[in-house]
């Protein structure tokens, strides 16, 4: 699979349902080809992000597709912490945000609109089912003191409230 520079922030289950449907196959399809379970590919296709090298492998070859890994460099906040949470310098369009976050909210259809109308509910949304880089872009886009907002409210597990705490401190 090559990820090509304008799409770089596509999670990867975002790509794998782009290209599945332009292949016209099912998720049951796809995922007796890649042997493993329509439920699975559904819970790739939405956002989980803990796929082993062998897990990308076998989806690219069930999608006809080469599956290139890269290392490259992260620019780093001023901050000067390398713990991969550097929050994008540029605030991302709604629509970009959208884009990056919208599977995530498997049970209903949301507008770009909606995730200003109801920020909270949409933030705790991608804290809770959100992958890194879907926090990073929501950080961007509502800033670090919206993000402390929602991590100090009601709603949202101990655990999900710990780890992003933990992963945001010093970037407020």
């Amino acid at each position: 699979m090559v990820i090509v520079p304008d799409r770089a922030l596509y999670p990867i289950g975002s790509r794998i349902r782009e290209i599945r449907l332009n292949l016209g196959l099912s998720l049951k399809e796809i995922a007796d080809r890649a042997g493993t379970s329509a439920p699975t590919m559904h819970r790739y296709e939405s956002g989980y992000d803990g796929y082993t090298f062998s897990t990308l492998k076998k989806i690219a070859a069930a999608l006809d597709c080469d599956l290139e890994i890269r290392f490259r460099p992260r620019h780093r906040q001023e901050t000067g912490r390398g713990t991969g949470a550097e929050i994008p310098a540029v605030k991302p369009s709604r629509d970009d945000l959208h884009e990056s976050v919208h599977s995530l909210f498997w049970d209903r259809k949301i507008s770009a609109a909606d995730l200003d109308e109801y920020a909270v509910w949409a933030l705790r949304r991608i804290l809770t089912e959100g992958n890194l880089e879907q926090v990073r872009l929501a950080t961007a886009y509502y800033g670090t003191e919206r993000i402390a907002e929602v991590l100090r409210s009601r709603g949202l597990d101990e655990k999900t409230r710990s780890f992003w705490e933990h992963q945001l401190r010093g970037r407020r």
